[in-house]
């Protein structure tokens, strides 16, 4: 894997040193430039679970992917760049209820005298910088507020939108994680009838004022918190969406 060739896909200009200032700019230049994406799955594709598959296909073929990929990748070239990073697991809050472990995956890295911080690419919609531990510090984005705290005796990452209380995201412990462990949640997402990512195609990626999305046909570009929405008519429109927007190819399914 080629640390340089992953700094130019997500646009980075210049050699990132181990501290929080590059920490930042590393995590928003991958939210802007590598969507979340599932096409995989809908076009009967199973990449493997490992590093090097993760980075032929975000960085060799332009692509985006779940949380598994996109902070996979982000562990692999932090850890190359000399950052003391961990891969941690996390369970979504659904109600009062916790999803399974390793539902999620995302990363903690240890700063020295900086700090310590959560790091997610891996969710969409999510805060865009890291997180400091052990603190209440709120950070704002997209119209959502991110801070974190505790729930059900766990650290959790909380949200709160406009005109509404903190909710909790997910819970996480501070357990380092191998990447085989995360083995049979990510097979369950890529198969399972169960699985939120197999009931349709989505693809979103953050921009400089705000957020494009291809939901099934339908985009929506959401600029300065205003949104338009625009039905998409066919899979030649698709495919060329797919590439305005996303800088994904593909070829036609039919």
């Amino acid at each position: 894997m080629d640390v340089d060739a992953f700094l130019k896909r997500i646009g980075f200009e210049g050699s990132p040193a181990v501290n929080l200032e590059s920490l930042r700019q590393l995590q928003r230049a991958f939210l802007l430039t590598v969507p979340f994406e599932n096409l995989d799955i809908h076009f009967d594709e199973k990449p493997a679970l490992s590093f090097t598959a993760f980075y032929d296909k975000i960085v060799t073929e332009h692509r985006g992917g779940l949380s598994y990929e996109c902070n996979g990748l982000l562990f692999a070239m932090l850890r190359a760049l000399g950052f003391d990073v961990q891969l941690l697991s996390a369970r979504f809050c659904v109600g009062d209820e916790l999803t399974d472990d390793f539902e999620h995956m995302l990363l903690w890295v240890a700063l020295g005298e900086e700090g310590d911080f959560l790091v997610d690419v891996g969710l969409g919609l999510c805060c865009p910088e890291p997180i400091q531990l052990n603190t209440q510090t709120e950070y704002v984005s997209e119209g959502c507020a991110y801070r974190l705290g505790e729930h059900q005796a766990a650290h959790a990452l909380f949200y709160q939108l406009q005109d509404s209380d903190w909710q909790p995201r997910y819970v996480f412990t501070l357990e380092p994680r191998a990447l085989v462990d995360f083995a049979s949640k990510y097979r369950f997402h890529q198969s399972s009838d169960q699985s939120p990512f197999t009931q349709g195609q989505l693809v979103t990626r953050m921009t400089e004022t705000g957020r494009v999305t291809l939901n099934g046909m339908t985009l929506s570009v959401t600029d300065d918190g205003k949104r338009n929405a625009h039905e998409l008519v066919s899979e030649a429109e698709y495919l060329a969406c797919l590439k305005q927007h996303f800088g994904i190819e593909l070829e036609p399914q039919s």
